[in-house]
């Protein structure tokens, strides 16, 4: 390889009819494209009898079709992977094998060593590997038991399993002497091959054995740690529990089956998604903190966030399906004095200009990978609102202390309220005890959706929710000078798709043509009219959005108000 590697595809190619993509690694020397698509041919045929035998629609956990032809070796590894609600099929693999062997025809290929990936979501669900012929295998007479045994587990080549043969003394890897005739080697140097036999020499000197890094020897010798480097060691077999008819014998409940289900979605990417959208959130937010003065439009402040938040997730969200990978999180949220919460400016209204005497509170998400990261944050340029500032920022400060596992929902909320009501503000001459907003509540966050089904209050609550292991949560809390209870104000903050309302009785074109954008832009996300009308050709979309509304298809949300003349603040982490 000499350290060279060449991406072959920058653009995967996409098969058709299945989730996957290809692309793949080409390091090495040419190869004959005749033994490339001869090799995935042989493999196909063997995949196609396989899948007569044993069903197309059957999952697989691991097979390696093997298959040498002259100068070069070709084997596929695909791995059981949970693929959304199924697993990958033998009919999936095919498709890849077949799709990539058809660009070979229609394209050519020129002769590089290959590694083909199957991958979704820059997840790598499988590999074929295109290269040098596995080494030699002795040949020794099996029993039919161990024939038997052959059969149903076929050998894993020495590249899949990590385990190499110790290299004979004065043997090359390959087993062959160093100075033996090596085929091909007169093609290298450009000679022509001479008519007459060429004398074999051989070197009898002793010379060290070598193995491949990151491969273990027989008997095995290498340390664990060089071969995994980042201390990921595979796992073991599991075996579940042994059911029962009877229910009350089951030994994994349904409550242990839902906490695995939750710690399932913890993989690799989990905490790596939160941080990078928690990066870009906090990078926005300051940004965002030194623009907001007095004079600013709604609108500008939103733009500068969303423009902000996709430039950093490098996501536009301007293609089919992209701001599903990453952006915003939901609508923008930024609301003056006594609107509490869920308001944004909207295309074609009329222009609201922040004042020195107006209470801001900027509320905005950022996902990545449907990981949402919710946080909020109040400016006020008039010091009379320092205190209620400072009481708000105080009780999401001892709800963030206070949460943890097993924490219990009725013992943060009444914790939460206490520190908050302590405080009082003095505006115009009154003094106003601060009121923890009763009707508004943290809450836990699914991914792809802001809102779980758990609450956390901050006043107190009788409930028996509690925090467990793998949840998130958007601990917030809202402090009022007014009456402490938001209710619905007209104007529309954003939409949302009902997923559990049928699109069957729905007639017009416009409003099923908008269903379909909407589910392949925005999925379960709550979006704007700003986030729906920069999305290319969608336009006169109202008629469409109503008959949506109407059929219950979309839901929509509308500003939370307290009582007119009374300042709302919010914090959020």
């Amino acid at each position: 390889n000499n350290g060279l590697q060449l991406k072959a595809l920058p653009n995967p190619y996409r098969i058709p009819d299945t989730p996957y993509s290809l692309d793949f690694d080409a390091p090495g020397p040419d190869l004959p494209p005749r033994n490339v698509f001869a090799c995935i041919f042989t493999v196909r045929m063997d995949m196609i009898a396989y899948m007569r035998k044993y069903g197309g629609a059957g999952t697989f956990e691991t097979r390696e079709w093997p298959c040498e032809l002259e100068s070069m070796g070709f084997s596929i590894e695909v791995n059981a992977v949970l693929l959304g609600a199924r697993f990958l099929t033998w009919h999936d693999a095919y498709e890849v094998l077949n799709a990539f062997s058809t660009k070979l025809s229609s394209d050519g290929y020129h002769g590089l060593w290959a590694t083909i990936m199957l991958t979704q979501g820059g997840k790598v669900f499988g590999r074929a590997h295109i290269g040098p012929p596995p080494p030699n295998k002795q040949e020794v007479s099996e029993s039919p038991t161990q024939a038997g045994i052959a059969a149903v587990n076929p050998p894993k080549p020495a590249a899949a399993s990590g385990l190499v043969q110790r290299a004979l003394e004065g043997e090359d890897e390959d087993g062959d002497d160093e100075d033996d005739e090596k085929p091909g080697a007169d093609l290298k140097s450009g000679s022509q091959p001479t008519g007459g036999k060429k004398k074999k020499k051989r070197n009898n000197k002793k010379k060290k054995s070598k193995v491949a890094a990151g491969q273990q020897t027989t008997p095995p010798t290498v340390a664990l740690a060089n071969l995994f480097h980042h201390q990921r060691y595979p796992d073991g077999e599991i075996v579940e529990y042994a059911t029962s008819s009877n229910d009350n014998l089951r030994r994994t409940t349904a409550e242990e089956l839902r906490h695995l289900s939750v710690l399932d979605n913890m993989d690799d990417d989990f905490l790596n998604d939160y941080r990078k959208a928690a990066e870009a959130h906090r990078q926005v937010r300051r940004h965002v903190q030194t623009i907001a003065k007095p004079g600013v439009s709604m609108s500008q402040l939103a733009q500068e966030i969303e423009d902000g938040v996709r430039a950093l997730v490098d996501h536009q969200g301007l293609e089919k399906g992209d701001a599903l990978k990453a952006g915003m999180g939901f609508p923008t949220g930024l609301c003056l004095n006594n609107v509490a919460a869920h308001w944004t400016p909207n295309p074609g209204a009329k222009e609201v200009i922040l004042q020195y005497d107006d209470v801001l509170k900027v509320d905005f998400g950022v996902h990545v990978n449907g990981r949402i990261v919710d946080s909020a944050f109040t400016v006020a340029f008039n010091p009379a609102y320092d205190n209620l500032l400072a009481a708000v920022k105080a009780a999401t400060n001892t709800g963030l202390k206070e949460a943890g596992i097993d924490a219990r929902m009725d013992h943060i909320s009444s914790t939460i309220q206490e520190v908050m009501e302590s405080h009082e503000v003095s505006l115009r001459g009154r003094t106003i005890p601060v009121k923890a907003v009763r009707n508004i509540t943290g809450h836990n966050i699914l991914r792809y959706r802001i809102h779980g089904d758990k609450q956390v209050p901050f006043v107190k609550t009788q409930t028996s929710q509690r925090m467990e292991e793998g949840d998130v949560f958007a601990i917030e809390t809202f402090g009022s000078t007014g009456k402490g209870h938001a209710r619905d104000d007209v104007g529309v903050y954003g939409y949302g798709r009902n997923e559990h309302a049928s699109a069957a009785g729905l007639h017009h074109a416009s409003a099923k043509s908008l269903l379909k954008t909407i589910d392949e832009n925005f999925g379960p996300l709550v979006f704007s009219r700003r986030y729906l009308e920069r999305i290319p050709g969608v336009k006169n979309y109202h008629l469409g959005m109503r008959s949506l509304v109407a059929n219950n298809l979309i839901d929509t949300y509308g500003p939370l108000v307290d009582v007119p003349g009374s300042y709302v603040a919010q914090f959020e982490h």
